[in-house]
C-alpha cells in the first residue's frame, strides 16, 4: 500500500468545550450537575479554573453536585 499523504495548513485544531456553563458564571453563581460523579466534576472545575483564571468549588447536594464560581 503506497498512499499519498496530503499536507495541509491553516486547518484549526478542534477544541474541547465544556458542556457546563463555566464561562457564563459570575462570582456567586452556580449550576447543578446531576449526571456525573463529584470527582469528575471536581476535575472539570480544576481544568476550567486553569483555562479561565477563575476558581470554582463543587459540593454534593440533594439531587447531584452543585458548582459555584468563587472568584
Amino acid at each position: 500500500m503506497s498512499g499519498v499523504i496530503l499536507v495541509e495548513s491553516g486547518i484549526p485544531m478542534p477544541t474541547r468545550s465544556s458542556k457546563y456553563p463555566y464561562e457564563e458564571l459570575s462570582v456567586g453563581d452556580s449550576f447543578l450537575v446531576t449526571d456525573i460523579p463529584s470527582q469528575i466534576v471536581s476535575n472539570n472545575n480544576w481544568r476550567m479554573s486553569k483555562k479561565l483564571g477563575r476558581r470554582f468549588v463543587a459540593k454534593k447536594v440533594d439531587g447531584g453536585v452543585r458548582v459555584w464560581r468563587i472568584t
